[in-house]
This record gives C-alpha cells, structure tokens and sequence, in this order.
C-alpha cells in the first residue's frame, strides 16, 4: 500500500511541470505567428513598390536614350561650329556688305531712272523695242528685291541656327518621289477581275535576261535628258496591277482530294470545331502562365535582381 501511494505522487509532480511547458510553448507559437502575419504584409508592400520603381526606372531609362542623342548631335554642332566659327563671320560681313550694295541698287533702279534708261537705250539701238527692255529691268528689280528679303532674314537669325539648318539641308534624307508607284491588290471578288476571262491573265514571269537588261542599262546612260525625264514620269504613273485567285466554295476537295461540286459553304463552316468561352479561357491562362516565368528571367537580367529561389527547410533535430 505504501508503495502504491509513492508512484502515484510522482507522476502528479510530473504532470505539473509538462502542462506548464505546453503553455508556455503555446504562447511562443502564436506569438510567431502574429510576428509572420507582420512580415508577410510587409513583403508584399515592398513587392509593390519594387514594382513601381522598376516602370520608374522603364521611363528613365528611355529619357536618358533620348538625352544622350541630343548630347551627341549638340556636340557635333558645336564641333563643327568652333572649326568654321571664322568663316561663319566671314560670310556675314559679307551679307552686310551685299546689303549696303542693294540699297544703292535699289536707289538706281526707281521709276524714273528706269524710263531714262530705256529712252537711252532706245536711241542707241534702235532695232530693240523698248518694250522688252522695260520687262527686262522690271524683272532684275524683283530679283534684287527678293535677295534682299533673304538676306534680312538671315540677318536676323543667329548663325548657330543658320548653320544647322544648312546641315540639314545637306545631310538630310533623300526626298522621296511625288508620285511613287502604286501596288494594287485585287480578288476574284472584284467586279473588274470577274470579267477578264481567264485566257487573257498572264501568270509567268518576263523572260527577259538580267544580264541583257543590265547590259542595255550601260549602253543607254549617254542618252538625252528629256528622253530620260518621259521614261520617269511613265515609271511614276504606271500602277502594278496583281491579280490573286481565290477558292470558291464549289472548288472544296475531300481528304481524298475529290472535288464536290455540291458542297455548300455552310457544310463547310460546321466541319470546323467550335471553340467555348471556357476552351478560350483555359487557353488564355495558359498563355499568360507560360509568359509569366520569361518575364521574371528577363527583369532579373535587365536589373541584376537576386533569383527567387524557395528556401529549403532544414530538418528539425528530434529531442
């Protein structure tokens, strides 16, 4: 009896500690738990606003694209402005000097000089109507006038904007043509094609050599100029014409390849499958689930970002 009484009170005095150390365990856990939910609310606003910098840093760097090209041509300006800045000068001394020039010019050339002009001239060379003569100085004066007018303008303008729009002029892209030639696509729908018979349209190609065309090429460089100028215009307002034959519903073959003349084109719309919302849907997210990973790979690329790996769960020690 004794003996019984001592083990019972032992495993009451080991119960006690057990219940103890499972409460404070308990209030451990729940407090990590609160500590985790802090955490992952963190991490994803901090997921969000790398997001926001990594399009800040889309923008920016398309801004410093364009910066640096403005740099490089405003430095190539410059360049070029600090070699020919003497000549620069130069040339607007000499617009000055021009100017001075068609003021006198502008003095000589009023009304009455000019029919003083025409009556010398009418009695020293009497053949000459005096007419023409007149037209002929009205003319020249209307010549100095405009040049005077250019020159104004230049004036006025600084010589770096002088200079650049004169590079411009002779660096720039080649002008197009007026009137570039056209293609023209037509269907067997059309109504013009429908009633060219089928004898008449040519699908071969020119059998004409390169090599004989080129050879005609060189030998025709020395011709005339108005010769010349014809054969562009011609080239110019020729249009291409191309003629693209398409499958009726009568011409429709079989998997045999047997043609059924009486096939409807309805017969043919419901051999095709048709395709669900939900078949759309699954196929979208599909898409969308095989881009996702590329585009992670990309931006850790462009930015240098740290790969995203799980983190592996080391194995507790048992007690």
């Amino acid at each position: 009896m004794n003996f019984q009484f001592i083990n019972s009170n032992i495993n009451n005095e080991d119960k006690l500690p057990m219940e103890s150390l499972k409460k404070k365990f308990l209030k451990q856990n729940r407090e990590i738990i609160k500590i985790n939910t802090q955490l992952s609310i963190k991490i994803r606003e901090s997921e969000n606003e790398i997001q926001d910098l990594i399009q800040e840093n889309f923008t920016l760097k398309s801004y410093l694209v364009k910066l640096e090209a403005r740099f490089r041509n405003q430095s190539q300006t410059e360049d070029l402005l600090k070699n020919f800045f003497p000549e620069i000068q130069t040339i607007h001394k000499k617009i000055s000097q021009v100017q001075s020039l068609l003021k006198i010019i502008e003095k000589k050339c009023s009304s009455d000089f000019l029919e003083a002009n025409v009556k010398s001239q009418f009695t020293t060379c009497e053949n000459k109507d005096s007419k023409e003569d007149y037209q002929i100085l009205h003319n020249k004066r209307l010549e100095y006038v405009s040049f005077n007018d250019e020159l104004k303008s230049l004036e006025t303008g600084q010589p770096l904007y002088c200079f650049q729009d004169f590079q411009k002029k002779v660096h720039g892209p080649p002008a197009l043509s007026e009137k570039p030639g056209k293609c023209i696509l037509k269907d067997k729908t059309n109504a013009h094609v429908n009633k060219i018979p089928q004898d008449e349209v040519n699908y071969s190609l020119p059998q004409k050599n390169i090599t004989i065309f080129s050879k005609e090429l060189k030998e025709n460089e020395f011709e005339s100029i108005n010769e010349g100028e014809t054969e562009e215009e011609k080239a110019k307002t020729s249009n291409v014409c191309v003629c693209i034959p398409c499958k009726s519903a009568e011409q429709i073959t079989d998997l045999k390849g047997q043609a059924t003349g009486d096939s409807s084109p309805c017969d043919f719309e419901e051999s095709q499958p048709r395709i669900n919302g939900r078949e759309k849907l699954r196929r979208s997210v599909k898409v969308i689930n095989y881009a996702i990973p590329s585009l992670r790979t990309k931006l850790r690329r462009d930015f240098d970002l740290p790969s995203d790996r799980k983190r592996k769960r080391h194995p507790r020690g048992k007690a």
